[in-house]
């Protein structure tokens, strides 16, 4: 399954000289906090500084250190977090924040494209090999 997560930019570019994302995560939060594409809609993510940010396409079954999912609080949904370092060959595609006129979050459509991918994965109970959003290095 294809979970996402918001990363600053330079901070991901910095990541993939280094080989591991999500440092300052770990040590101020202990988990590198993710979502599935089900949870993403323009509430989530309407700030003018999201700009600033990509969305990390992780393939779940790549990352090596521990995923949970989780509910935070009584309220909130469950949501898989990263318990330790990720490693950057499990990210298999970055995609550009997009907002309309009015600083909204606009669902792309490289993020719909992968809500159909990971339900029908999912449905059929497949992993990831390759997808046309996707770089296909990682096959």
């Amino acid at each position: 399954m294809i979970i996402l997560h918001c990363a600053l930019g330079s901070s991901w570019h910095e990541a993939t000289k280094e080989g591991t994302y999500g440092a300052d995560y770990l040590e101020n939060g202990n988990f590198i906090p993710c979502m599935k594409i089900t949870d993403i809609n323009s509430d989530n993510f309407s700030f003018s500084s999201m700009k600033d940010y990509v969305i990390l396409c992780i393939d779940e079954a790549k990352v090596t250190s521990e995923i949970k999912y989780e509910k935070l609080d009584a309220n909130d949904f469950e949501s898989p977090n990263i318990y330790g370092p990720l490693n950057v060959d499990a990210v298999i595609d970055t995609i550009p924040y997009t907002f309309d006129s009015e600083d909204k979050f606009i669902m792309n459509s490289n993020l719909r494209g992968i809500s159909l991918i990971n339900q029908v994965m999912a449905d059929m109970n497949l992993e990831y090999l390759s997808h046309r959003f996707f770089n296909d290095r990682n096959i």
